[in-house]
């Protein structure tokens, strides 16, 4: 993607044939619906197939919004529940009742530096939710279970990142045969999604008069909300593999973005807007990566898709249950020397 491309306006996402005849009668459940990934999602269902969706999260207030953005429509094949992915009783209870057949799994803690302060939260939710989620997930044998993760998962240096990497190896550890029932989607920064790094500097050059980045070198791989959301909902076309990334061409080197940004905005940099560089945070790394040397590139599909078939060490899953039993008032040192066990290529860059 170039920096043009990045900053234009999302196109409308036409949900393609083979999409809508999967969704045909489906009941989808959406968790994270109300987040920029999981809500974009719902919309796009809620207008273009025939399926009942199941809405969960945790955000009422946000929620509440995406429930009225939905009647909009004049539609009722939505149900909106708040509830916590963490909850395994309730859960249990969702899944009994509405029997969902195909799961988007977006629920998620994702901002980098939070998490670092807070790796056990990270661990409840990335990797505890989504075990429960994971698990009801093949005992009420959905057909097609989505994880949405994140270029961070690679090489993890940060505790989100290896969090999210926990949990990729988990749903992976799920498929035991030929047939991927289970799988990932792998992607990059989505602009204009809660925490982009986009509406930030346009804050920054209303507000403060200066735009602050982390490193002249630091780059990052981005994702249109459009092209993100056809990979999620196109995973569920594909049996052959388990994990999917998008084809995001070459990172952007985020001094340029933000330079492109001034000079959009009618503005000169140095002269109007400065740059201040205040170092990496903590868990941040200068360049992301997208896979790892032992995930095997199936023959591509399309320039969009690249589909790849991982591996999954099986001892890892019996660690992943014992981090899963982890208390509130264990340290973090603990938290971190457990997920280094499991994922030991996790440097910390805090």
């Amino acid at each position: 993607m170039n920096l043009e491309n990045l900053l234009e306006e999302n196109p409308y996402l036409k949900v393609s044939e083979q999409v809508k005849a999967q969704l045909e009668g489906a009941i989808v459940l959406i968790t994270g619906a109300a987040g920029s990934i999981g809500s974009e999602i719902s919309k796009i269902l809620n207008q273009q197939c025939n399926c009942k969706l199941i809405l969960l999260d945790q955000a009422e207030s946000a929620l509440f919004d995406l429930q009225q953005e939905l009647l909009l429509e004049n539609r009722n094949n939505h149900k909106i529940i708040v509830g916590d992915i963490c909850d395994k009783d309730r859960m249990e209870h969702l899944f009994k009742k509405y029997i969902p057949t195909i799961v988007y799994h977006a629920a998620a803690y994702k901002h980098v530096p939070l998490m670092e302060a807070h790796p056990y939260e990270a661990v409840k939710v990335n990797v505890v939710g989504t075990k429960i989620i994971t698990d009801l997930s093949e005992k009420y044998k959905v057909s097609n279970f989505v994880l949405v993760s994140t270029d961070k998962a690679v090489k993890p240096a940060s505790i989100m990142g290896v969090s999210k990497r926990i949990a990729e190896l988990y749903v992976s550890s799920k498929n035991k045969n030929s047939t991927k029932k289970f799988k990932i989607v792998r992607f990059g920064n989505v602009p204009y999604s809660s925490g982009s790094v986009i509406p930030l500097f346009k804050k920054q050059m209303k507000r403060v008069g200066a735009l602050t980045i982390t490193d002249k070198k630091v780059s990052r791989y981005f994702i249109k909300m459009s092209s993100a959301c056809q990979l999620l909902l196109e995973a569920i076309l594909f049996v052959d593999c388990d994990l999917l990334v998008g084809n995001m061409g070459k990172a952007i080197n985020v001094q340029e973005l933000a330079v492109k940004l001034i000079s959009d905005a009618g503005l000169k940099y140095p002269e109007d807007i400065e740059i201040k560089y205040i170092g990496l945070r903590p868990g941040e790394k200068l360049h992301e990566e997208l896979i790892y040397e032992n995930e095997i590139l199936i023959v591509e599909n399309n320039s969009k898709i690249k589909k790849y078939n991982s591996t999954v060490n099986t001892m890892k899953i019996a660690l992943i249950e014992a981090l899963c039993c982890l208390k509130s008032e264990t340290q973090d040192a603990e938290i971190i020397l457990k997920l280094k066990e499991i994922v030991p290529e996790y440097i910390s860059n805090n």
